[in-house]
């Protein structure tokens, strides 16, 4: 949980968690959907399924006990270097290094690195330094952790280099580089897309569509959600940001959810404008609001049915914005609480 994300917030997501699943056996035996609803808003669901998927493991190939050897928990879904050496060095005192955000800052300026991180050159030398900064028989989780420290606590971004107890080993330091290193990679260009929601409405339930394999927020539940690009170009260009509210959008919008799920729906009105960011994404999110077809549904309390709910059963949903055990993803849950508020 704490693998980007900060520790205020993650206690209460941590007790809610285990005080559902107190021991691995829990875990494994639970549906995947609960174990996303258990970590809605914490954000990276794929690190709540690895985790899932990990237990799994631990019951089937361990008997449920943790394993110890370094090469048997790297080998655990969702597990890397840093996770694995972090594991074995701080509960068995075995010999394995720690590169992480703290310790990587700490090295590079022990070290003076004069390029980014990232790359691949610069990760092998901080390995390297690492492992050879570790006793060779006891007391190595205990060095990762001093180094963890001074990093978190001493060398910060803005280094308080004269409480620091490793500046005379600091080449950095030394040659008065210690505010410009570690050297910054470019920042990732940031794209704009704009993308189309229609909130389709069923007596008090709203229709969600639980994302697939490989799209956003796998296995999270959404509002039907759909990239304005994947239209034809000529005509995306009728659609107006400034005017949202105009008619030409709902008709594109109800043109969109045709194309790329089949769904038959009319919107009705725009209805919110939701920015928020993925990745290397900013996405302006047009929400829309319509109404079940009528033509689909002859009687107006009458359950919505149609050829796309039958065959992608499991993928489609009506539901219910009090039922708060459905995990969806982070804008839908936003939405929702908007929606819950009008």
């Amino acid at each position: 949980m704490l693998q980007q994300t900060q520790v205020a917030t993650v206690i209460a997501y941590y007790h809610r968690f285990l005080t559902r699943f107190p021991t691995v056996v829990n875990l494994a035996n639970a549906d995947e959907q609960e174990v996303l609803s258990l970590w809605a808003g914490l954000g990276y669901y794929r690190r709540a399924r690895q985790l899932h998927a990990a237990s799994k493991i631990i019951v089937e190939r361990f008997s449920g006990n943790f394993p110890t050897r370094f090469e048997d928990v790297l080998a655990l879904p969702g597990i890397g270097r840093y996770t694995a050496g972090a594991i074995t060095s701080f509960a068995y005192d075995q010999r394995a290094p720690i590169v992480e955000a703290n310790t990587s800052r700490l090295y590079s300026r022990l070290l003076a690195l004069d390029e980014p991180l990232q790359g691949s050159q610069a990760q092998a030398q901080l390995w390297e330094f690492a492992e050879a900064s570790l006793p060779t028989r006891q007391g190595a989780g205990r060095v990762n952790q001093a180094a963890i420290e001074v990093g978190s606590q001493v060398c910060k971004p803005q280094p308080n280099c004269s409480g620091c107890p490793l500046k005379t080993l600091c080449r950095a330091y030394a040659t008065g580089r210690e505010t410009h290193i570690p050297v910054q990679a470019a920042r990732p260009v940031v794209t704009d897309k704009i993308h189309v929601s229609v909130l389709i409405k069923w007596g008090n339930r709203y229709l969600v569509r639980r994302n697939q394999p490989g799209e956003w927020w796998e296995a999270l539940w959404e509002f039907p959600r759909a990239d304005l690009a994947l239209m034809d170009a000529a005509r995306t260009k009728g659609f107006q940001r400034s005017h949202p509210d105009a008619s030409a959008n709902l008709e594109i919008a109800r043109e969109l959810l045709h194309q790329v799920y089949a769904l038959d729906c009319r919107p009705r009105r725009f209805v919110k404008l939701h920015k928020h960011s993925v990745t290397r994404y900013r996405i302006a999110l047009y929400c829309f609001e319509a109404d079940w077809d009528p033509a689909l549904v002859p009687k107006r309390r009458a359950k919505p049915s149609s050829k796309f709910l039958s065959s992608l059963e499991g993928q489609w949903h009506w539901w219910d914005l009090q039922d708060s055990s459905l995990p969806v993803s982070s804008p839908t849950s936003r939405i929702r609480d908007w929606l819950s508020l009008r």
